[in-house]
């Protein structure tokens, strides 16, 4: 198997059959043997309702799937683990089924980690009709340089709800990520960079559905980030000074 595409899902019902059904064309249109993963977090919708007759129409087109459900909704981060114990495949990637970040670059992020270039590719957003939503865009570049100073990251946008990375060599970073939300993605990134791994960015176009409610909260959203972020610093910090082997003056 070379990929595992997990799909985590919440409030994605209007949209993410037609979308997987995309992102299956895309992949069926490569020489990739993929999986995908589909997990529901517990959305209000209830779009689980739609996964048997959908399962049956993955099956008709030769596509490999899997479907779970949480209980609860435990957020986008323990999505992508629940997803993880399913998966196969050499690269492991996970995508935001709004596809705003637009899937054609899922191709050559995926084959830089079959070819060994990276071990984590992450996306980098390009904007298109920014200028369309002024204070998303500028907490969200605000947070980008937060995160460059603080955790000394050579990755632009850790944000980005599209990433690919090598199953098993990411393993042991991945099993260290704690947040189970949003903040995964940052957490992942820096958890990979500190352990050596090889992590690199891809560009990727971001086009922003008019039509769709976002899930979004700008300022909450960003209040949180910065809150996950300095509990992140504060846990790494701690870690260290338990590590580290006590020092006794000389009698």
């Amino acid at each position: 198997m070379d990929l595992s595409l997990i799909i985590p899902l919440y409030k994605d019902r209007p949209h993410f059959i037609k979308n997987v059904l995309r992102l299956a064309d895309l992949l069926q249109g490569t020489r990739f043997n993929f999986e995908l993963i589909l997990v529901d977090d517990a959305s209000p919708d209830n779009l689980a309702q739609d996964f048997p007759n959908f399962e049956t129409t993955l099956i008709s087109r030769g596509i490999k799937a899997h479907f779970v459900s949480h209980p609860q909704n435990l957020g986008r981060g323990a999505a992508v683990k629940t997803g993880l114990t399913f998966a196969k495949g050499t690269a492991a990637a996970f995508i935001d089924i709004d596809l705003e970040n637009l899937p054609d670059a899922l191709l050559p992020m995926t084959q830089s980690i079959l070819n060994g270039q990276a071990d984590l590719v992450v996306g980098e957003r390009i904007w298109l009709k920014g200028h369309l939503f002024p204070l998303r865009a500028l907490l969200s570049s605000g947070y980008r340089r937060l995160v460059k100073i603080l955790l000394n990251l050579s990755i632009p946008d850790t944000e980005t709800g599209l990433k690919v990375f090598h199953r098993s060599r990411t393993a042991g970073a991945l099993h260290k990520v704690i947040d189970q939300g949003w903040f995964f993605d940052t957490e992942l990134v820096h958890r990979c960079s500190i352990e050596g791994l090889k992590v690199s960015s891809h560009p990727i176009v971001f086009l922003k559905d008019l039509n769709k409610e976002s899930t979004v909260s700008p300022l909450k959203d960003s209040f949180q980030y910065l809150l996950r972020l300095f509990q992140h610093l504060r846990s790494l910090n701690a870690a260290k000074k338990s590590s580290s082997p006590a020092t006794h003056n000389a009698p």
